[in-house]
């Protein structure tokens, strides 16, 4: 099964969390919330420094 998006409002309200309480010591991060009621996956900032590569979410099943 593949990530499935709560209404934009939802998801724009933790990204928009996410995004405001990351430490500028922390490069990225990646948040997984599991519910009854959908599942919401997000990243933010960089997962490789020098390469200035995005965070990204693989693998999910």
């Amino acid at each position: 099964m593949s990530p499935q998006k709560w209404p934009n409002q939802c998801g724009d309200c933790y990204n928009r969390a996410l995004d405001d309480n990351l430490p500028l010591e922390v490069p990225g991060a990646a948040v997984t919330i599991l519910t009854l009621e959908g599942k919401w996956f997000e990243t933010s900032g960089v997962s490789d420094l020098e390469n200035n590569i995005a965070e990204q979410i693989l693998g999910h099943s």
